[in-house]
């Protein structure tokens, strides 16, 4: 009888717990089922200014002009245009190109080229000058201005020229004149020349100290030139002199500058071409 309750009992407990399970099931279902409501929030005044705001910033913001940036025009480097190197003085090799036109039968119109200027060979030149000089009839040294004119007719040099002498350069008590031939060793880059002949002098000279004397007098006249040539037709360099007459003597030494008559005009140089001579085979 007993075992019988308790079979009864575990019936009933089964069953409660199922049927409320069944409940929560169907509450469920019926709380999805139910239709959502959904409320709309109308925007403030406060709102609508905050996104107009922004609206206006944004537009703002999207609407700055871009600044237009003018170009700056850049000019070129300028850079020091280099000279060809094998247009740089190369004195041994035109040295030794000017020796052979010498030795060759003369020319008056031969020429050489140098650095793509064309200069003649057997050319002319003036030469003027300042130095002291000492003055054996007045037994002083004084200033002494001169000029020369140094030519050639074929292969021979000739200087005619002249000497002033005195305590200034507009007080002269001796005016020098002389002609005479020489010898001229002429390169590229320096001159050397020798000239002896006669001489004139005019002026004054001291007798006994204390008189002066008019002196025309023929004498004997040495120079000796040297120069160095910034180029083939110019440059400074020193000479010296020396006059002997009857009546005094003069030996003087001067700064001078040349000029010659040797440029005659631009002219294009194949170096490439000339250099194949002076290789070694």
């Amino acid at each position: 009888m007993f075992k019988w309750i308790l079979y009864i009992l575990l019936f009933v407990s089964v069953c409660s717990i199922k049927a409320q399970t069944l409940a929560d099931t169907v509450k469920t279902t019926t709380q999805t089922a139910e239709p959502t409501i959904t409320q709309t929030v109308q925007p403030t005044s406060t709102d609508t200014t905050r996104v107009n705001t922004s609206a206006t910033q944004t537009t703002s913001v999207q609407s700055t002009p871009t600044q237009t940036l003018t170009p700056v025009t850049v000019k070129p480097k300028k850079y020091k245009k280099l000279k060809d190197p094998r247009q740089k003085p190369n004195f041994k090799r035109d040295n030794k190109e000017l020796i052979t036109l010498y030795k060759d039968t003369f020319d008056r119109k031969k020429e050489i080229i140098l650095q793509n200027k064309r200069y003649h060979i057997y050319n002319n030149y003036l030469s003027a000058g300042v130095g002291q000089c000492y003055n054996s009839g007045w037994q002083q040294v004084e200033l002494c201005t001169s000029f020369d004119f140094n030519f050639h007719a074929r292969k021979n040099y000739f200087q005619i020229g002249g000497n002033l002498v005195g305590p200034a350069l507009w007080n002269n008590n001796c005016i020098q004149l002389h002609a005479g031939w020489g010898y001229r060793l002429e390169r590229c880059n320096y001159m050397l020349a020798a000239y002896g002949g006669v001489s004139f002098s005019d002026g004054y000279y001291l007798q006994n100290d204390t008189v002066k004397v008019k002196m025309n007098s023929v004498g004997g006249y040495i120079a000796l030139q040297a120069f160095y040539k910034f180029k083939f037709d110019y440059g400074v360099g020193v000479s010296t002199f020396f006059d002997v007459n009857a009546k005094q003597s003069l030996a003087g030494i001067k700064i001078e500058l040349f000029f010659s008559g040797a440029y005659k005009g631009f002219k294009k140089r194949n170096y490439a071409k000339e250099d194949e001579k002076y290789q070694v085979p």
